[in-house]
């Protein structure tokens, strides 16, 4: 009841419209990005069900 009352008071309120500082949009430096990330995601998990990067444990 207290924190409703505190977010009523800065005028958090059930029907206030939400507003933003800054409207963000993705550009084509971010999808360059997600497309290497995810490429560089996939490699990895490629080699490493081929056998790549597993430590042999020698107990």
């Amino acid at each position: 009841m207290l924190l409703a009352m505190a977010l009523e008071s800065k005028g958090f309120g059930p029907g206030t419209p939400r507003t933003f500082y800054r409207c963000s949009s993705l550009r084509w430096a971010d999808g360059i990005t997600l497309i290497v990330v995810a490429g560089l995601t996939i490699i990895s998990g490629w080699l490493r069900l081929s056998g790549f990067g597993a430590v042999p444990v020698g107990f």
